[in-house]
């Protein structure tokens, strides 16, 4: 098998250059088509069933359930390069100096009795052993970074691994001995399983570097709690929030039309 000049087994090949695990309506198209599978072929023109399919089955699911005699060259041509998947970074040189710290929620479910997992989030958990090699790069993101006066107050808002980013600025706000205050808003489904980084957060609280925290735990009660709920409760403080993430939007799109830069400290 040869791969960006290089000639793998085709083992290899598929382990580090294609992806196995995210299907697509194309992928799913261009298999039926050249296997004449029974099963796929009638999905075929019809791209409202084809997303259908290609969300709930991964590629190694569709061979599996629509099995066909292909040589290696026929496999390859219908998978796509292998796209990274990218982390925040979780740590600040400040503080771990060398180290690149990530925070991996790792994707485990199943499909009629079968284990599967996230291609890349299962293999930083389960197949790299320490000291083994990851391939990285970093992406720069100019437009996400602490503020240049230290003294500027900062809003954090990071559900689930989104955590990441502020527990680096955290680090890095604690190295500058920054005066600004800083408030977090975190969630998760629970406060006993998934309170990430829980012992930092209290530690920068009672330090008084982490100026206010609020928590929401999906889970832990009969009315579930989101990150975007508590966002609501708090808007006439901190109305300052023009950036948060898409997922947030409808919860603080009122608050920043409502409050945006009235103060500048929140109450």
């Amino acid at each position: 098998m040869t791969v960006e000049g290089k000639t793998l087994p085709l083992s290899e090949a598929l382990q580090w250059h294609f992806e196995l695990t995210v299907n697509t309506a194309t992928i799913v198209e261009n298999y039926a088509t050249l296997t004449r599978s029974e099963s796929l072929l009638p999905l075929v023109g019809d791209k409202a069933q084809l997303q259908q399919y290609a969300a709930a089955t991964p590629i190694v699911d569709m061979v599996r359930f629509s099995p066909a005699q292909l040589d290696a060259e026929a496999l390859i041509g219908l998978l796509r390069p292998l796209t990274p998947r990218l982390y925040s970074i979780a740590s600040s040189q400040a503080e771990v100096e060398s180290e690149v710290h990530v925070t991996v929620g790792v994707v485990r479910y199943e499909i009629e009795g079968r284990a599967r997992a996230g291609g890349a989030s299962s293999f930083l958990a389960d197949r790299v052993e320490e000291d083994g090699e990851v391939r990285v790069f970093i992406e720069h993101n100019d437009n996400f970074r602490l503020p240049a006066n230290p003294e500027t107050p900062v809003i954090m808002i990071g559900p689930g691994t989104g955590i990441a980013p502020f527990r680096a600025f955290m680090q890095q706000r604690a190295a500058d001995g920054a005066q600004g205050k800083n408030w977090l808003f975190f969630g998760n489904p629970h406060f006993t399983e998934d309170f990430l980084y829980q012992v930092e957060w209290q530690s920068y609280v009672k330090e008084g570097l982490l100026t206010r925290i609020d928590l929401a735990w999906s889970r832990d009660q009969q009315q579930k709690i989101y990150v975007q709920d508590k966002l609501r409760e708090q808007g006439a403080s901190c109305g300052a929030g023009s950036m948060t993430a898409p997922t947030f939007m409808s919860a603080a799109t009122p608050i920043v039309w409502r409050r945006t830069w009235k103060t500048p400290y929140w109450k």
